[in-house]
């Protein structure tokens, strides 16, 4: 009777381990950023910060007014101490479109923008005392899928729409 139990386990262990490697592909479809989804990706990597520097990261160019989003997230916030932030700053040439501290309470950074004139960039500063890993990526969405939406975007230093 043992020996039917741990052949019904191993089989049902089959079938999972089938399913989460089936459902794989499917996952990394839903970031938006596949073959024909509206997005083109601009940068989508995994960099360490070292304790207390700054990483800068150019965004490739744009058309001017292009729709961007950018989402900047730590992938170990728990790692941080209570006092300790990663800030992250976007400009578009000297110009700062948005600027957040990251903390184990607040992880992560989304921002939709529009490209300006100059070359866009990321800059991730460490108050922390130590490395820390940073997922970073920036979409271009697609004039299809852009023109279909209405979207708040920075820089939107007004109050109502233009």
């Amino acid at each position: 009777m043992k020996i039917k139990n741990i052949k019904v386990l191993l089989i049902v262990g089959i079938f999972i381990s089938a399913g989460f490697l089936w459902l794989e592909p499917i996952s990394e479809n839903v970031s938006g950023a596949g073959k024909n989804s509206g997005f083109r990706t601009l940068i989508d990597k995994k960099v360490t910060i070292n304790p207390r520097s700054t990483g800068k990261y150019l965004i490739r160019k744009t058309a001017q007014g292009s729709q961007l989003s950018m989402l900047v997230s730590l992938t170990s916030p728990g790692e941080l101490g209570p006092q300790e932030t990663l800030t992250v700053t976007l400009r578009d040439g000297q110009r700062v479109v948005s600027r957040k501290a990251l903390h184990a309470g607040d992880p992560d950074l989304y921002v939709p923008f529009k490209a300006g004139v100059d070359t866009g960039e990321i800059e991730i500063s460490s108050a922390s005392v130590e490395g820390n890993e940073v997922s970073v990526k920036v979409l271009e969405w697609e004039k299809s899928v852009s023109n279909e939406l209405t979207i708040e975007s920075e820089p939107n230093d007004v109050w109502r729409g233009e």
